[in-house]
Parts: C-alpha cells; sequence; structure tokens
C-alpha cells in the first residue's frame, strides 16, 4: 500500500477501507525491523487527516493510536507535529489526551508551554496524560 493509496482511502474510502488501510500499516509498524520507505509521509498523512478531523470519531482515534505506534518505529525528526500544539484548543476528550501523547514522544520540549496549559484540565484522565507526558518530555518544574 503506497501512501496516496493510504490518502484516498482516509479520505474518501467506506470505513472498511479505512480500517484495512490503518491495519496495514500497524502491521508495518509492528515490523520494528523494517525500515518504511515513505515514513515521513505516511505520518504526514496520518497528521493531516488527524488535524482535519479533529472532531473525533473511532476513525480519528485509531489514525492517532497509528501515529503513536509510528512514533515507536522509526525516527520522527524529520517530522513537523506543531499542528498538533497549534490545535490543542480545538479539541477535547479521547483526541485532546492523543494529541498531548504524540506530541510528549516527540521528546521536544519546544511543546511543553502547550501542554503545560492543561495541567489543571477538568477531566482527571487529562490531567494524568499532561503529567504522563511532561515525564516523557524530562520537564522540571
Amino acid at each position: 500500500m503506497t501512501p496516496n493509496t493510504l490518502k484516498t482511502a482516509l479520505k474518501e474510502g467506506i470505513r472498511e477501507q479505512q480500517e484495512e488501510a490503518i491495519t496495514h500499516f500497524e502491521f508495518l509498524f509492528d515490523k520494528h525491523y523494517k525500515k518504511i520507505e515513505e515514513f515521513d509521509e505516511i505520518v504526514e498523512i496520518l497528521i493531516l487527516y488527524a488535524i482535519e478531523n479533529k472532531s473525533g470519531g473511532e476513525i480519528v482515534e485509531e489514525v492517532l493510536d497509528l501515529i503513536c505506534r509510528a512514533q515507536g518505529h522509526q525516527g520522527i525528526q524529520n517530522i513537523n507535529f506543531d499542528a498538533f500544539a497549534e490545535n490543542l484548543h480545538l479539541v477535547s476528550g479521547n483526541v485532546l489526551f492523543k494529541y498531548i501523547e504524540i506530541l510528549s514522544y516527540t521528546y521536544n520540549p519546544k511543546y511543553i508551554p502547550d501542554i503545560l496549559k492543561y495541567r489543571s484540565h477538568k477531566d482527571p484522565l487529562i490531567r494524568q496524560g499532561v503529567e504522563d507526558a511532561l515525564i516523557e518530555l524530562r520537564y522540571e518544574s
């Protein structure tokens, strides 16, 4: 499956096609021994889909989980995750939790100020996600 196939499946596919594409890339990302060509492009497509569909839903959450998996698979230093930081204030619930988690897996301290804004969030799961993210980012208050 190519990045363009993934993009088409996510944008235009029915749910079954979207899930098939996600499953395909989950399988690839779980094979840690294999370097994936076009990895950066694949992750950027996933990011764009997640941002464009930030209202949530099962497919969006699966895409966000897939991004988390991708971050553990191969180097992400060339991928720009700023869109998640810029959209934190526009999402809630599980989507907000996943955005924070994804930003923490970048290990980039530039995201700490964005994440800190949610330290006193009303949802205890978000607060815990923030604390976990700050640990990942090696933040010391």
